[in-house]
Order: structure tokens, then sequence, then C-alpha cells
């Protein structure tokens, strides 16, 4: 159908009016963001850099140019190009809000993509500041319990987790999962991700069996409300398994993991980033219990098939410094080395230096004789 209308506008394009140009603008604005969302992020590419090129024919602060630009970013970012989104995003964020003002949606939008993009490069300071402000702006506009102002406290707490203010991300991850259990309902996906993050916080305080508890409640809503085999409770499943994991039941967590790993190659695909996800946690374990030889087993098979499926994401990251971490252990100090560079190398790219992942990879690299 944008096709359609694209084919039809342009057919007009040598007489059309500015209002005419304007909505064929807005068609081709609609068909990037369809790409976007169908994971065509190619075809999402060319089509806002050919709407960007053509600003001069409406200006480079009109409505369409601006909301190309914003796109554009999210395109960046889900391509592995953080640091060049994140660079142009101060310049972008000035410009929409001089054009539209500070409390217009699309300069929310940015600085939630801002916000995002810094948490994940690690300038976790920075990255407070951002949600901070848009959380006061949105608060300002809709209120504190409306669903977009819960959303930014839920990005300000998840910053605060990661720079380790547990207690305040505790504090505000609470009042956002009883205030989105009132508007929406316990079991609506984002009271259950408020409610999963608040497990991530109470296990980063050691307080392993309160989120195991939390893990398993906001598992059983999945499973009463979206079925056992829904990609939401495979996630469940995955997140209590690893706290079980993470609170030493090694055993318990094993056939869990196992019997994941086959329902998520079967629905999802072996190559899906949760079902690799699946098989690199399952060699970690394996790490953990001291088989070495089982643990590069499960990683090289995950690795195998990351390649394409995780090519230029942090995950293949993650996945890499396992593995040497294995290699390391069974004295294949070289292997380990180039596994590690590589995993430097790919998340210094993805998520920055700052990043506690690529530091931990450092702090490998420099144990290394």
């Amino acid at each position: 159908e944008l096709a359609h209308a694209e084919r039809r506008l342009s057919a007009q394009a040598a007489g059309a009016t500015a209002s005419a140009m304007e909505t064929l603008a807005r068609v081709r604005l609609a068909q990037a963001t369809t790409a976007r969302y169908a994971s065509d992020y190619p075809l999402a590419e060319r089509l806002l850099l050919a709407l960007i090129g053509q600003a001069g024919s409406r200006g480079t602060e009109a409505h369409v140019t601006l909301e190309a630009e914003a796109l554009l970013h999210e395109v960046l970012s889900f391509t592995g190009r953080l640091p060049e989104a994140l660079a142009r995003d101060p310049e972008l964020i000035a410009r929409v809000e001089r054009a539209r003002g500070a409390e217009d949606d699309l300069t929310h939008r940015l600085l939630n993509g801002y916000g995002h993009r810094l948490q994940m490069q690690g300038h976790l300071e920075a990255a407070e500041e951002t949600f901070a402000r848009l959380a006061r702006l949105r608060e300002e506009r809709y209120g504190r319990a409306h669903p977009l102002t819960l959303h930014s406290l839920d990005g300000l707490a998840r910053v605060r987790r990661d720079r380790g203010a547990l207690a305040e991300a505790e504090a505000l991850l609470s009042e956002v999962h009883g205030m989105r259990a009132q508007l929406l309902g316990p079991a609506h996906d984002e009271t259950l991700a408020a409610l999963n993050e608040l497990g991530v916080v109470v296990s980063r305080q050691g307080r392993r069996d309160e989120a195991i508890e939390l893990f398993s409640r906001a598992l059983a809503l999945k499973l009463e409300t979206l079925g056992p085999e829904h990609q939401a409770t495979l996630t469940g499943r995955y997140n209590l398994a690893r706290e079980i994991m993470f609170a030493g039941r090694l055993d318990e967590a094993r056939p869990v993991f196992a019997e994941l790993l086959a329902v998520e190659q079967r629905t999802l695909g072996v190559d899906n980033p949760g079902t690799l996800m699946t098989h690199m946690t399952l060699g970690e374990l394996a790490l953990r219990l001291g088989e070495l030889d089982e643990a590069l087993r499960l990683l090289d098979e995950a690795l195998a098939l990351a390649e394409a499926s995780l090519s230029g994401r942090p995950e293949l990251g993650v996945l890499l410094t396992f593995r040497g971490e294995t290699l390391l252990a069974l004295q294949h100090a070289e292997e380990a080395r180039a596994q590690f560079e590589r995993a430097l190398e790919l998340l210094s790219a993805t998520v920055g230096p700052e990043h506690p992942r690529t530091r931990g990879v450092m702090a490998l690299l420099a144990t290394l004789p």
C-alpha cells in the first residue's frame, strides 16, 4: 500500500504542491519505519538517507526531516554503530528542541534513545542525567503515574543499577512495578519487565533466594497468560534458571537449561539470539562445574551458529570471552589471547571502551604473560 501511494504521488511530483510533496515525504518515512520494524535495516537506512538528502527542498528543520534523522539514529544503533549515533545525538536533540520544544514527543524519543546509547557505551553519569531530565519532562506533561513517565523512570533505575546504586534502583523499580500493576495489570508485559528487573537488582545485592522468588512470580504469570512456548515465557525460564545457577545450584540449573535449549531450537531456531544465549550459558555452566572439554564443545557449537546471526553484536563478544576463559583454563594461552583480542575489538566498537564487559576483557588480557 505504501509503495502504491509513493508511485501515485511521485507521478504527480512534477506539478505537485508543497502539501503533496510533504505527503510523499511522509509516505517514504512510513516505508522506512516499516523497514526498521521488519529489521530490514539496510533498506531503512537507504530510504532515510534519501529523505535527509532531499531536506533542501523543505528545510533541515522540517518535521519530516527531523523525524527521518531520529529514525536513522535508531537504525545506526541496531546495526552496531553506537558511537556514530552517539556523536550525532546532542546536535540533533538541540535542533529538535529548538524547532518543536522540550515537551514534544520527538524530543522525548531522542532523549530516551540518547540515554540508552550513553548507558550502552558506559557513560553512566551522563545517561543518568539524561533519563532524569526525561522523567521530569514527562512527569510535568503527563503526571508520575503515566506509562511514558514510568518508562523513563524504569530507564533511570536501570542506569542506577549499572553504576552500582542498587538500593536506589530497587526503590525506583518497586515504585514502577507497583504503579504498572495498578495501571496495566500484574500480567502486562511492561509490569513483568519491571518485576524481572527488580529480580536482577535484588540478585546483585546477594539476595539470591528473594531474586529466585521474583523470577518465579514473573514466570508463573507468563505461563498463565502466554503459554509455555511464547518467547517471553522462554525468556522468563532463562532468567530463573540463570539465577538458580548464580545461587550455586548448578546441578539443578543444568537440566532446566538443557530442556529450554531444546524448546528454543524447535520453536525459535538454532541461530535465534535467545537460543544462542541459552546455548552459551550451558557452556558457561559447564565451565563453572570445571567440565572444561564439555564447556569448549558447547561454546564451539554456539560460536559456529553465532558468527552469522550475532555478527557485529556485543553478545558475540560475550561468547568469545567465555570461550577464551575456557581455553585459558585448559592452558591454551595463545588461543585464549586471540579470543580475548577479538572480543575486545568487538565490544569496544559496539558498547565502548568504558563498558564493564569491555573492561572485563581488558583485565583478562592483562593476566596473560
